[in-house]
């Protein structure tokens, strides 16, 4: 590919969303014409996206559009935002619940998307500024035309209170600092140490609100109980996760190369308690917006923590998780906010969605739960491995660090069982579905699923996003290491580089170890279920998703050797039937 040709790409990736918001607003409110707009909008992002990373890898200088260019820590984050930005429309187009004014709805999720990536791409705070309250105000159009309730009206007033305190720093950083680039480079020209401080605090602040940090995590509940899905999967999962993330970036590169505080030590501990009351919330959690809320909170817990171990290998797991997490929060918010709307409920007792009628929502609820739970082999597992070594690291130097560690522990298991929880409370086996349950859309199925491969593609091979983009982004924000006046570290220490070699060398086989069994679980299941038919006699007891047990009607076994199991997901060998009826006996 040609410099030129990139460049155009670039120009043609920016413009397009706006472009196409204007169709989207049009057409919108004709079922047909939606689904069609859909297709068109996701077909075209994510191909003009794909050459555009084709070009960015290949293309020996600067891609550049005007003013604009890209390089490894804003290139990947804009990527992210339009693919996953495409991903959300064509499960929106296809969605069988819709708002009042679909139409609307879709404009401004495709033209938030734009400004996200003009914001992520942005060289200095007023535009930074301006692009990220143009996606404020399409959020807050788009819940509008959703139908949203006051209540999560009200669950916004954090967001606006975040951007608020967003607004003030820059003022002040431009205003006290006289700085008005997106990254400050040393020295400072003007401005004291305790005004640098201000504005360090406003942005940690400000990205603190907004990513549910420990006690800011109240308004995702009410926001996610209440928004539509596709909404939520858009503003929550990817916009408001990413932009908040960038925020705390930069505050985090203030705080390592401008102020002489070691603040380290009081945001891990800030950092470690978020993420286990986060965990502790999304496992106790009485609904699936609850769920989402705590394991949000959780997500930027491990943001700040990275980020506040002030190391290489810190850094370069925020950034993975900055990268990856969304993937995994917008799969997760579909997949329960489908099974929500099929069953008609979000909260986790009473009836369950039969697994029969929506198995895709099923397996893309339990993968993208443990994504964000920090299971292997799923993409929340390398950057928590590296979030731990780099941990251990620090804790020999300063023992306050090993409350990282803990912490992330602790959050796995918490988060893990959570995430079971939620897969058991929205799902069960039963043969008939539930009064009230529907089957979702086929698109709707294989969005979810599509982000769920995604996740697990980004687990078993980190390198794609680790050695292609983190790692290099990590040496563009500093470029001489972490070298502020007490905080001083150049590097990686030998165990988060043994841990990441290890995990980039064995991650596959270790993969493969771990899906054999869960795979031969699942055939298990699967060939018990098509040896049970849904009628007959006598009745005897079998397992079911949802952690119970139920009386189910049975044929005689010479009946069901004579036919083909009904009901069942797909035809089985007789060699897996045969194991089955022994397993029932």
């Amino acid at each position: 590919m040609t410099p030129r040709n990139a460049d155009l790409l670039l120009g043609i990736a920016i413009v397009l969303p706006f472009a196409l918001a204007v169709p989207a607003l049009l057409m919108g409110g004709v079922r047909r014409m939606r689904r069609l707009f859909a297709s068109l909008y996701a077909g075209a992002t994510a191909g003009f996206g794909f050459a555009l990373l084709a070009g960015f890898l290949t293309v020996e200088r600067t891609v550049r559009w005007g003013p604009i260019r890209l390089d490894r820590f804003t290139f990947p984050l804009f990527l992210m935002v339009n693919l996953l930005g495409a991903a959300v429309v064509l499960y929106a187009g296809f969605r069988r619940d819709e708002g009042k004014r679909p139409g609307l709805l879709h404009a401004c999720m495709s033209g938030a998307i734009g400004f996200a990536g003009l914001a992520v791409l942005s060289r200095t705070l007023p535009s930074l500024v301006i692009f990220t309250e143009a996606v404020t105000v399409l959020a807050f159009a788009g819940l509008a035309a959703s139908g949203a309730t006051r209540r999560t009206f009200r669950g916004m007033l954090a967001w606006l209170a975040s951007d608020a305190l967003f607004v003030l720093g820059a003022v002040l950083c431009r205003s006290l600092l006289a700085e008005k680039a997106v990254l400050i480079q040393p020295p400072l020209t003007r401005g004291t140490e305790a005004q640098v401080v201000t504005v360090v605090a406003l942005f940690l602040a400000a990205a603190a609100l907004r990513l549910g940090a420990f006690p800011f995590a109240f308004w995702l509940r009410e926001v996610a109980d209440g928004a539509d899905t596709a909404w939520s999967a858009l503003f929550l999962g990817v916009l408001n996760f990413v932009l908040s993330g960038f925020r705390l970036v930069v505050a985090a590169v203030l705080l390592a190369r401008l102020v002489a505080g070691n603040w380290g030590p009081g945001l891990v501990a800030w950092a470690a308690v978020t993420v286990v009351v986060g965990a502790w919330t999304a496992l106790r959690a009485g609904s699936a917006g609850g769920f989402l809320a705590g394991i949000y909170s959780m997500q930027g817990g491990l943001l700040l923590m990275g980020l506040a171990l002030f190391s290489r290998g810190g850094l370069g797991s925020t950034l993975f998780i900055l990268m990856a997490c969304p993937v995994a929060l917008a799969a997760a918010f579909m997949a329960s906010g489908t099974a929500s709307d099929c069953r008609g409920s979000a909260v986790l007792e009473g009836h369950g969605l039969s697994a029969r009628l929506a198995p895709a929502a099923l397996v893309s609820t339990l993968l993208a739960g443990l994504s964000l739970s920090g299971a292997p082999p799923l993409a929340g597992f390398p950057p928590g491995a590296t979030l731990v070594a780099a941990g251990l690291e620090r804790a020999s130097v300063q023992q306050a660090y090993a409350l990282a560690v803990l912490a992330v522990l602790a959050g796995v298991v918490l988060a893990t069982a959570a995430s079971i929880r939620l897969a058991t409370g929205l799902f069960d086996g039963s043969d008939a579905p539930s009064k009230g349950s529907r089957r979702p859309e086929a698109v709707e199925s294989l969005v979810m699923m599509g982000l769920c491969l995604a996740s697990l593609l980004l687990g078993l091979f980190p390198g794609l996003l680790a050695t292609n983009f983190a790692e290099g982004a990590s040496f563009l924000l500093f470029e001489r290491g972490f070298a502020g006046p007490v905080v001083v570290i150049k590097g990686s220490g030998p165990l988060v580089e043994a841990v990441q070699g290890l995990y980039k060398t064995w991650g596959q086989a270790g993969a493969a170890f771990l899906l054999v069994p869960a795979v031969l679980v699942m055939a298990l299941y699967l060939a018990n279920r098509a040896a049970r038919p849904s009628a007959g006699d006598p009745a005897r007891f079998a397992p079911f998703v949802g952690g119970a047990t139920v009386e189910y009607p049975v044929q005689p076994r010479t009946e069901v050797r004579a036919q083909e199991p009904a009901g069942s997901w797909f035809p089985l060998p007789r060699a897996l039937q045969r194991l089955a009826r022994r397993w029932n006996r």
